[in-house]
């Protein structure tokens, strides 16, 4: 049969625990319990749309207006307006949307995120992925 123990502390005794654990980079979860173990995600984004139509375009522009010299990745960030603190297209995702013209090609790069890409339109475009090219 389980039951609840007991102990008896005075806050300044556990005043005192709590700053030890600090230094440890510790936290009593019982004191925030409430708080962080909830039962659905609450989330700080909206849910907005961007619309192929109004996107093309800025794109496009992008490409007439910024060469490869004048921006290593030529990227449209797709800013989620209700996340105004972060670069950030939703909670735990960043999204952006790369123009390459005809002819051009993006320099090799490594990053830690992971990364996916839709390719909208290509004719013989291709992506190098750990030295395999890859048509897209």
């Amino acid at each position: 049969m389980l039951s609840n123990s007991s102990a008896e502390a005075t806050p300044e005794v556990l005043e005192e625990y709590y700053r030890e654990l600090e230094a440890f980079s510790l936290a009593p979860l019982w004191q925030v319990q409430e708080t962080a173990l909830i039962p659905e995600p609450v989330s700080k984004a909206s849910p907005y749309i961007w619309h192929w139509r109004d996107l093309e375009p800025k794109a496009l522009r992008a490409g007439e207006l910024i060469g490869t010299a004048d921006a290593e990745r030529r990227v449209l960030m797709l800013l989620n307006p209700s996340i105004k603190d972060r670069i950030a297209t939703t909670n735990s995702l960043f999204s952006g949307l790369q123009i390459v013209m005809p002819g051009e090609a993006a320099k090799a790069h490594r990053h830690t995120p992971s990364a996916l890409r839709f390719i909208i339109n290509s004719d013989g475009g291709y992506t190098t992925v750990n030295g395999d090219r890859i048509p897209m």
